[in-house]
Formats: structure tokens, C-alpha cells, sequence
């Protein structure tokens, strides 16, 4: 008999306006709403992957630093992404926090990274909200296209998919965005 599985989206968080996500600033507001005490409090579940800093502020430095070392201080800043199971996984916490990092080391692997999650007042929105700097550690900006969506969703269905979830591609129109990448406005 086969498993129902749960969905599973990830959006990837595109700019509302023309230079969104691409002022200095953006690193620092981002990455203090992500890890907000109020928004991650019941599972406090987060971390940072290719940072030797683990404060927000640390964290913060070693992005900015990664872009100075490249000279790559200039146009998009990071990508913002969520991946949203909907009601929270019926998962002890601390098996949550090894799947969440297995999956994150995707992104790791190549680029620095801070997630956290979130659950907002609706038991239904247990998410987690993922940033990842537009320079990666060998100095290349950052190009999420069909090919390494693809990869990345092979690769959370396979941690994920033993517990019941499947990720699903929440796409937008890719024409208008620059490095076509999948986006929503969110």
C-alpha cells in the first residue's frame, strides 16, 4: 500500500519592488527578521552553515566579509527562500533539526546559509524561512535555475519522503526575473 504524502512548498522569495534584496542593508534586515526570537519560539530550530559566527550580528559580518573578499559587494545581496509543511511534522525535535540540517547542506555545500523556523499563530504555518549569500564560498554569484531546483528537490524527497512529506515547486513567471529563477511575490 502506498504512503499519502504530505506537500511540501518552497518558494523562493523574490523583490516586491526593483531593488529589493539589493542594498547593503538587506543582509542585516533579513537575517534579524529570520531569526526573530518571537517568530521561531516554540521549536527554536536554527543554525547557519559556512559562518564562523553563529550570533545574528556575527552571522551578518561573515556574509558581508564573504562579498568583500570577492569585491562582489554591489547588486543582489541574497536569496531569500521558504519551505512551508504546513501543519508541523509529527517529528521529534531533534530528528526535525537533523533533517532540516541534511537538507540545508544542499545550499551549505557551496554558499553560506541561515535558517530558522517559523510557526505564526495558525497551527497550519510551520515553515521555515532560509537565506542564502549571493556569493558563494569561490566567489561565483548565485544562480538558482530549472536544473538546480530540480536537484534540490530530489534531494529533500530523499530525506523527507521516509516521514511523509514530498516537496512541490510553488513557480511564478521565470521571464521576468533576471537569473531566471523561480520566484514568488511574497
Amino acid at each position: 500500500m502506498e504512503q499519502t504524502m504530505n506537500s511540501t512548498i518552497l518558494k523562493i522569495c523574490s523583490s516586491k519592488k526593483r531593488l529589493d534584496y539589493r542594498k547593503k542593508g538587506d543582509v542585516q534586515k533579513v537575517i534579524n527578521y529570520v531569526l526573530q526570537d518571537s517568530k521561531r519560539a516554540n521549536d527554536n530550530i536554527w543554525n547557519s552553515i559556512g559562518t564562523y559566527n553563529k550570533s545574528k550580528e556575527g552571522i551578518i559580518k561573515d556574509f558581508l566579509k564573504l562579498k568583500r573578499l570577492y569585491d562582489k559587494t554591489d547588486g543582489l545581496q541574497i536569496k531569500h527562500l521558504i519551505l512551508s509543511w504546513g501543519p508541523r511534522p509529527d517529528i521529534p525535535r531533534k530528528k526535525l533539526r537533523k533533517l532540516i540540517k541534511q537538507t540545508m547542506n544542499f545550499w551549505g555545500r557551496d554558499y553560506q546559509l541561515v535558517y530558522a523556523v517559523h510557526e505564526d499563530n495558525s497551527p497550519d504555518k510551520w515553515h521555515m524561512h532560509f537565506v542564502i549569500n549571493s556569493v558563494s564560498n569561490n566567489g561565483y554569484k548565485i544562480q538558482i535555475n530549472s536544473n538546480t531546483l530540480a536537484q534540490f528537490v530530489k534531494k529533500f524527497n530523499v530525506i523527507w519522503n521516509p516521514y511523509g512529506y514530498k516537496l512541490h515547486l510553488n513557480m511564478h513567471n521565470s521571464e521576468t526575473v533576471a537569473d531566471k529563477s523561480f520566484e514568488c511575490n511574497e
